[in-house]
C-alpha cells in the first residue's frame, strides 16, 4: 500500500472510532475525513477566506459531535517510522516533530487544541496534544505515557486507545468547560 493509500485508510480507521466512542457504539459515521485532508482549508486561507472546521485531517459529519470539531484540530500520520525521538532533537522531515509543529501552528489560528493522532507500523496508536486531559479530575484513568515542553508549553503522549476506554460523557463536559484543553473551572 502506498503512502497516501495507507493515510487515507488511517484517517477512515480514526473516523470511525471517534464515532463509535462518542455514540457509544451506535455510529459509525460522526466523524470522516475533511476535504483533501484539510488541503482545502489550507488553500482557501491563501486566499483570505475561511472553511469552517476543516483544519486537520478529520471532521464532525453529525451535529452531536460538531462541538468536537469546533474545539479540537485533528490530524491524522501513519508512516513506517514516526522518528518519536525527533521530538527531543527537533529534526527531522517525515516526523512526529514536524507534523506537531504543524499542527500547532493550524491550531493556534483556529483557537482549537492540537490532536496529532500518530502510529508507527506494529506499534499502538498515539496521541499527541497540549490539552491538560489528565489534570481535568475527569479521567482518573488516563495519564500520559510522557510529556515534553514543545515552544514554552507543556505536551503529552497517550495511547490513542486509553482514551477511547474514557465515559464519552465525561469528554464531552471537558470540552465544554475549557478552553484551548485547560479547565476553565
Amino acid at each position: 500500500m502506498n503512502g497516501k493509500c495507507k493515510g487515507s485508510e488511517f484517517e477512515r480507521v480514526i473516523s470511525k472510532k471517534l464515532s463509535l466512542w462518542l455514540s457509544e457504539g451506535e455510529d459509525d459515521d460522526l466523524f470522516w475525513r475533511t476535504q483533501g485532508s484539510g488541503g482545502r482549508h489550507t488553500q482557501r486561507k491563501k486566499k483570505g477566506k475561511e472553511t469552517k472546521n476543516q483544519e486537520g485531517d478529520i471532521t464532525s459529519t453529525h451535529p452531536s459531535t460538531q462541538m468536537f470539531s469546533e474545539k479540537i484540530c485533528i490530524e491524522c500520520k501513519h508512516h513506517k517510522d514516526i522518528n518519536l525521538w525527533s521530538i527531543i532533537t527537533r529534526t527531522g522531515g517525515q516526523s512526529i516533530y514536524n507534523w506537531y509543529s504543524t499542527l500547532i501552528e493550524i491550531s493556534k489560528d483556529s483557537g482549537k487544541i492540537p490532536f496529532l493522532i500518530a502510529k508507527q507500523n506494529n506499534k499502538p496508536i498515539l496521541l499527541i496534544t497540549n490539552a491538560l486531559i489528565e489534570r481535568s479530575n475527569y479521567f482518573n484513568d488516563l495519564k500520559p505515557i510522557s510529556g515534553f515542553i514543545f515552544e514554552q508549553e507543556l505536551s503529552f503522549i497517550y495511547i490513542f486507545e486509553d482514551l477511547l476506554k474514557q465515559d464519552p460523557e465525561t469528554f464531552r463536559t471537558f470540552l465544554e468547560k475549557s478552553k484551548h484543553g485547560i479547565l476553565n473551572s
